[in-house]
C-alpha cells in the first residue's frame, strides 16, 4: 500500500521542471533565489519541444514560449528573443490559434523594448490588442497590453496617449469584474510601471490626495486600482 502511494505522488525531474516552468508563468516571474533564468531557459529549451508536440495546453505552451523569449531578454540575447517571438507567431498561425499570435507579438514588444525601439515595440503590442479583440475585447488579457502600451508610450514622451491607456484598463476592469467598482480619485493606491519624472508630475497634477507607490511588477486586485505589467 505504501509502495502505491509513493509511486503516485513521485514525479520524475522533467516533471518537476515543467512544474516550475508553469508556475513561474502563472506569478510572471523569471527566475527566483533556488532556480536561475539559465536554468529557466535550459528547461524551456529541453521541454518545450514535446509540449508542442503532446498540443495538451496550447495557452500554457505560449506562455511559457514568452517566459523564455523573455529570460533570452534578460539575460541580454535580444536577438535570441525576437528569434524565439517569431517561432511563436509561425506556430500560431500554423495551429490558426488567435491567442498564440497576441502572446507572440507582445513577445516581440518586451524584447523591442529592452532594446529601446520603443516604435516597434508600441506596434507590436498594438498588433497584440487588435488579435485579442478578435478573441473577446473583455478578455482579461487585455489589462497586461494596456499596461505595457502605456509603459511604451510614456518613454516616447506622448503622456497624454498613456494616460488614456491607463484610463481604458479602469473601463476594463469595470466591464469585466476584474475588481470591483472604485473610483480613480477614490482609491488610495495608484501603482503604475516605470514612470518617467514627467508622468510622475502629471499623475501627481492630475490626482494630488493619491498616495503613489511605483514598481514594475504589480497586480490587478479588488478595492483599489494596482495593476500588474
Amino acid at each position: 500500500m505504501l509502495t502505491t502511494s509513493l509511486s503516485k505522488t513521485y514525479t520524475t525531474p522533467n516533471e518537476e521542471k515543467l512544474e516550475f516552468l508553469k508556475a513561474f508563468a502563472q506569478k510572471k516571474i523569471l527566475y527566483n533565489d533556488l532556480i536561475s533564468v539559465d536554468s529557466v531557459i535550459g528547461w524551456s529549451e529541453q521541454l518545450l519541444p514535446a509540449m508542442k508536440r503532446s498540443a495538451k495546453d496550447r495557452e500554457m505552451y505560449f506562455l511559457l514560449q514568452l517566459q523564455l523569449a523573455n529570460a533570452y531578454t534578460l539575460r541580454g540575447d535580444i536577438s535570441l528573443a525576437i528569434d524565439q517571438a517569431r517561432i511563436m507567431y509561425e506556430e500560431a498561425k500554423e495551429m490558426d490559434y488567435k491567442f498564440g499570435l497576441v502572446v507572440a507579438n507582445q513577445a516581440i514588444g518586451d524584447a523591442y523594448t529592452i532594446a529601446n525601439q520603443c516604435d516597434k515595440a508600441l506596434d507590436s503590442y498594438q498588433d497584440a490588442l487588435k488579435e485579442l479583440d478578435l478573441i473577446s475585447p473583455q478578455h482579461p488579457y487585455r489589462t497586461q497590453l494596456l499596461l505595457k502600451t502605456s509603459n511604451t508610450l510614456q518613454r516616447k514622451g506622448r503622456l497624454k496617449e498613456a494616460w488614456k491607456a491607463l484610463e481604458e484598463i479602469k473601463k476594463h476592469c469595470w466591464k469585466s469584474r476584474i475588481m470591483q467598482p472604485v473610483s480613480l480619485l477614490s482609491s488610495k493606491k495608484l501603482i503604475m510601471p516605470f514612470p518617467t519624472g514627467t508622468f510622475r508630475k502629471l499623475i501627481s497634477k492630475k490626482l494630488p490626495t493619491i498616495c503613489k507607490a511605483w514598481t514594475p511588477f504589480i497586480v490587478c486586485i479588488r478595492r483599489s486600482f494596482i495593476i500588474s505589467i
